[in-house]
């Protein structure tokens, strides 16, 4: 009886540690979703989620890093409607209550996108310039258009793309835009010096031209990417743009979750 006492409360106090293990800290994380994109911005009680992967592995990762007991998700961004950056948004709004949906409402046709549409969640379309507070932090929406995809129907070049101030670091989130994106930004001149870059098209050739990237000067490029993704990123091209300015890559194919603060 006293052994199985003491088994008991051993018990308890690893099921207290892990609950404790789970709590919310401030940070952002880029989940490793296999060939897709989802990252995590938490502040205080409060959560972004930048996009969602493909499919319900982005469940899995949230809950590595979501408060115990928080089934709340402020904001969801939707960078654009491809499906590795949509998919496993829709497994997120059947688990979590998400207050509101930021998006580029762009003229795109698929199913899923169709689908997302017809949600009855809040939904908003963002527009350049737009500055959020959160607790101290600063986000901020340099694009938000459709005027680069208008000209090339590539909906890579529609993704939003968010710059975050924690006050410690700057990060900028390039979703899937490729160069023809970037080079709207360089021409708006909302581009400054950043220190951790989500990098563009999962660190495909398509995007960090050399012009952008000796205008951000990021510190840290991470790569969200699969392992043995059948487009092999990230390109060798592109790693070597950043090698060559003594930037430090990380990927999600290597490395797993990143946490990048």
């Amino acid at each position: 009886m006293i052994k199985e006492h003491i088994l008991d409360i051993f018990s308890w106090i690893v099921a207290i540690s892990l609950l404790l293990s789970n709590q919310q800290k401030d940070g952002v994380v880029v989940l490793d979703v296999g060939q897709g994109d989802s990252i995590l911005i938490q502040k205080g009680n409060v959560q972004i989620l930048i996009d969602g992967g493909e499919d319900d592995t982005v469940l899995h990762q949230l809950g590595k890093y979501m408060p115990y007991g928080d089934m709340n998700i402020e904001v969801v961004v939707l960078t654009h409607p491809h499906s590795d950056h949509l998919g496993g948004l829709f497994y997120i709004f059947e688990r979590y209550e998400v207050e509101e949906i930021w998006f580029n409402d762009i003229d795109y046709e698929s199913e899923i996108y169709e689908y997302f549409l017809e949600l009855d969640i809040p939904r908003r379309e963002v527009e350049e310039g737009e500055i959020h507070e959160i607790d101290g932090w600063k986000v901020e929406v340099l694009f938000a258009s459709d005027g680069v995809y208008e000209r090339d129907r590539n909906a890579n070049n529609a993704s939003v793309v968010l710059q975050l101030d924690t006050n410690i670091h700057k990060f900028l989130f390039m979703g899937d835009a490729e160069v023809e994106e970037e080079k709207y930004l360089i021409e708006k001149g909302v581009l400054q010096d950043i220190d951790i870059l989500k990098v563009g098209h999962h660190c495909s050739r398509t995007a960090s031209s050399d012009l952008f990237l000796d205008i951000v000067k990021p510190e840290l490029a991470i790569c969200s990417c699969g392992k043995d993704n059948k487009f092999g990123h990230p390109h060798i091209e592109t790693i070597k743009k950043f090698k060559k300015r003594n930037m430090q890559v990380l990927s999600t194919k290597e490395e797993g979750n990143i946490w990048a603060l």
